[in-house]
């Protein structure tokens, strides 16, 4: 490394005293031309968008921003922020809960869809019936509750009216269309997966598509601790009917613990 090399580099933003420069462009003419879409498309990509990326980005942020106590990052959220920590903490709490079974699908499945974009049929389902017969879930399909998510059409709608339903869009739902018949089982396109397929659709990588989700839920997190602070008592606690203890029954250390030897050592658990 150069002696003089700098700590940090970026091709993000520029700053300098009354200066904020963001990919190139001032920010006082992003703040008046740009909405928070193509803000977003341009802090990733680098260029604006060209299409109508922006205002598809804004429809995927709508479909994730809440979805109540079913997801594992409300719960999270809304304990943290009983517990009395300030309103970023209780969301970072949230935030912390989502992973590989909750929001985290959508880089999985975006990663799965690329992987089969030239594939044939054939090949999605011999895939399809490996995955399943290593008891392995595939990303983007099924949930606990919907049988027909309704963010699914709508998402797909307002994709096919910006021109941005294409191939990922189609390759996501003959993948569906290939678990079903193999699992004999309705499972369905889920959330996740529509937005694995858009996602690639403007042409992100899947490694930053669970920004989509994080970004979204972020808003009905700040919505749900702000409701937990101002409308419920603190210090929240599970009720004691919710909760089953299966652990050994009463027991003491008596029956475990060996006598003092006569030489005064320190007594010693019996080894079992």
């Amino acid at each position: 490394m150069a002696l003089n090399a700098p700590f940090w580099r970026t091709s993000i933003t520029y700053f300098e005293p009354n200066v904020i420069r963001i990919r190139g462009y001032a920010i006082e003419e992003i703040i008046e031309n740009l909405s928070f879409g193509d803000v977003f498309f341009l802090l990733i990509k680098g260029e604006i968008p060209k299409r109508n990326e922006g205002k598809l980005i804004e429809a995927i942020f709508v479909s994730c921003c809440d979805h109540g106590f079913l997801a594992p990052s409300v719960n999270a959220a809304r304990f943290a922020a009983s517990g009395g920590v300030p309103l970023p903490q209780a969301v970072a709490a949230g935030l912390l809960a989502i992973g590989k079974y909750h929001g985290g699908a959508i880089e999985d499945c975006a990663a799965l869809l690329k992987s089969l974009a030239n594939a044939s049929p054939e090949e999605i389902r011999r895939v399809i019936r490996e995955k399943l017969a290593r008891k392995e879930r595939i990303p983007g399909y099924g949930h606990p509750i919907h049988t027909a998510d309704p963010r699914i059409k709508a998402l797909w709608r307002k994709a096919q009216e910006l021109g941005l339903a294409g191939s990922y869009v189609d390759l996501a739902f003959e993948v569906e269309k290939i678990l079903q018949e193999e699992a004999g089982k309705p499972i369905k396109l889920n959330v996740d997966g529509i937005i694995a397929a858009l996602v690639l659709e403007m042409g992100f990588d899947p490694s930053v598509a669970s920004a989509f989700f994080l970004i979204s839920r972020t808003l009905g997190l700040v919505a749900h601790v702000y409701e937990e602070v101002t409308r419920e008592k603190p210090f929240r606690v599970v009720p004691k009917e919710d909760t089953f203890y299966d652990g050994p029954p009463p027991r003491t250390l008596a029956s475990q613990v060996s006598k003092a030897p006569a030489d005064g050592a320190d007594n010693s658990l019996k080894e079992e």
